[in-house]
């Protein structure tokens, strides 16, 4: 399954650290979708480039909330996918069976490096 090429793809991102933002630069230019960030705090210009959702603080459940509410706005034929470096997986990894019931949750790992599917990685590492 290669879930970049999903027609109604929306890609969202845990945290506002540089990583985020290299991968949503590089989700952008695969796949031109706008990504959704949820964090703490934006920059001006990354409220500019991107859906930013502020979530503070930035706990467990008050995440997981959010992400719920945010899964339930959109239209049911959306691909909502979390992908998620090692710090954000462990923030979601509270609320984990709440957020899989609306998300595809991947590691980023896979996706910096060339090939972008990181599906089958996230598999073979849960």
């Amino acid at each position: 399954m290669d879930w970049l090429d999903h027609e109604y793809l929306v890609p969202v991102f845990i945290g506002n650290g540089r990583k985020t933002f290299e991968l949503a630069k590089k989700m952008y230019r695969d796949t031109h979708i706008r990504s959704h960030i949820f964090a703490p705090s934006f920059s001006f210009v990354q409220k500019v480039f991107y859906h930013c959702h502020k979530v503070s603080p930035m706990k467990p459940d008050l995440l997981a909330l959010s992400l719920k509410s945010f899964a339930e706005s959109i239209e049911e034929y959306y691909f909502p996918v979390i992908v998620c470096d090692d710090e954000a997986y462990e923030i979601l990894k509270t609320n984990k069976e709440i957020i899989e019931c609306y998300y595809l949750i991947v590691r980023s790992s896979g996706y910096l490096k060339e090939g972008g599917c990181v599906y089958d990685d996230y598999q073979r590492n849960n």
